[in-house]
């Protein structure tokens, strides 16, 4: 409807309150003025549009007064806000502090989602810093981070987590089949002793028990349900691990995702698991127990020859 200019104003103070669609010129009193140099501007209850067609720049000092289910806080810090079904205080969803972190959802929200359309990028050029830290404090029952895949791929070509260097040379890989991808000769197993409160070495008994048990396992050739290859694959039974090595037998899926909350799995539906690594050692044990015997036996025939 046209432009208000207030020019000249050298005292006092002018209030402009708009009824219609009108511009605002502001002339300041020297060409070195500012905004911010003009006390502490007030905006009170504004209502912003459902988009704006310029840049929207305001002083670092700018506030923004009274409380609403859905504001724009502007002054050291940029912040979205959203009404809490529960509470008529404004809840924090998105910001960018005055030490420019990125402020993701509230305390006082406990489901909080970072939705994004396209590619998600987060780089530093930080040394000796993690680029990224995901914490997760409940006391009773912290989970970490969830990869998900809406469909069933269940291949070798693509990946849950994939690891590379600066050379493009994939270190290591979770594929969307389960598999581990990585140089094997590179594992690492954490078994310092003194991380270990109780340490036995193995006895006689406890050996011939570990054998009888280990040789009673279920062992064959077998292909998945959904595999996408026609190969076989090796390995033990579950079930027959838990039947004869129960301690090392546990369940596979004990939680699921409903409605995106955790909870556990109906018995039914629960799968076996085992621990190979143990039942590994356990062989490796065996063997070890096995070459001794050979070399006594050997020393013994190579005894009786020499009569």
């Amino acid at each position: 409807m046209g432009s208000v200019v207030l020019a000249g104003a050298t005292s006092g103070s002018t209030t402009l309150t708009p009824t219609d669609a009108v511009t605002a010129t502001i002339t300041l009193p020297s060409a070195t003025g500012t905004l911010a140099t003009l006390a502490s501007p007030s905006f009170t209850t504004p209502t912003l549009g459902a988009a704006l067609g310029t840049s929207l720049t305001m002083p670092t000092t700018a506030t923004r007064t009274g409380a609403g289910t859905n504001d724009l806080a502007l002054g050291n810090a940029v912040y979205l806000r959203g009404a809490n079904s529960s509470n008529a205080v404004s809840r924090i969803i998105a910001g960018v502090d005055a030490s420019n972190n990125l402020t993701i959802g509230d305390t006082g929200l406990n489901n909080t989602n970072i939705n994004c359309a396209g590619v998600l990028n987060y780089s530093s050029t930080t040394g000796g810093a993690y680029t990224a830290n995901i914490n997760n404090t409940n006391g009773s029952n912290a989970t970490g981070v969830s990869i998900y895949y809406g469909t069933g791929i269940n291949g070798t070509g693509n990946f849950f987590l994939t690891c590379s260097d600066g050379a493009s040379v994939e270190r290591a890989s979770i594929a969307s089949n389960g598999g581990l991808r990585n140089f094997s000769a590179n594992n690492i197993n954490l078994s310092d002793v003194r991380v270990k409160d109780v340490f036995e070495d193995y006895t006689p008994a406890m050996l011939d028990e570990l054998e009888a048990k280990f040789i009673a396992l279920r062992r064959g050739r077998f292909k998945y349900n959904d595999q996408t290859h026609d190969d076989w694959n090796y390995g033990k039974s579950a079930q027959s691990v838990k039947e004869q090595l129960p301690e090392l037998a546990g369940i596979w899926n004990e939680t699921k995702v409903v409605d995106g909350l955790i909870v556990p799995t109906p018995e039914s539906e629960q799968l076996l698991c085992e621990y190979s690594h143990d039942i590994t050692q356990i062989g490796e044990a065996l063997l070890v127990r096995a070459l001794k015997r050979i070399e006594s036996l050997e020393a013994r025939v190579a005894a009786l020859e020499a009569k």
